[in-house]
């Protein structure tokens, strides 16, 4: 008896959103359940493996980027280097991290045609 009176309270307060809302809740849970189920059978990655090279390859050109902007002598409390300033540090290791992460975000976006999926 206790059972039957709750469903038939959570069935009475689902009215009562969805009057209050404006769309159906038991049909957003079953289109849910269907996109679960057709997620669950594409095995499938989203990226493939190309993308996950150029990922690769653009995250060791940002540590080489970082790694030059970190090499070399540092300024203290007591002494002052110049090299801080350098050229190296300042505009080219940058760039290079700035070349990497839009290579990364290249590897992200760029999609394989369908000739080259079938080859694989």
């Amino acid at each position: 008896m206790i059972a039957h009176n709750f469903c038939f309270n959570v069935h009475i307060r689902v009215q009562i959103f969805e009057a209050v809302v404006g769309f159906n809740v038991l049909y957003l849970i079953q289109m849910n359940k269907e996109t679960i189920k057709k997620e669950e059978n594409n095995t499938s990655l989203r990226l493939s493996k190309r993308n996950l090279y150029f990922i690769a390859a653009g995250l060791v050109v940002v540590i080489i980027g970082f790694v030059l902007m970190a090499v070399g002598p540092d300024s203290g409390l007591h002494n002052f280097e110049p090299d801080i300033f350098s050229t190296r540090r300042v505009i080219v290791a940058p760039l290079i991290v700035f070349i990497g992460y839009v290579s990364i975000l290249f590897a992200i976006w760029y999609k394989p045609k369908k000739s080259e999926d079938k080859q694989k």
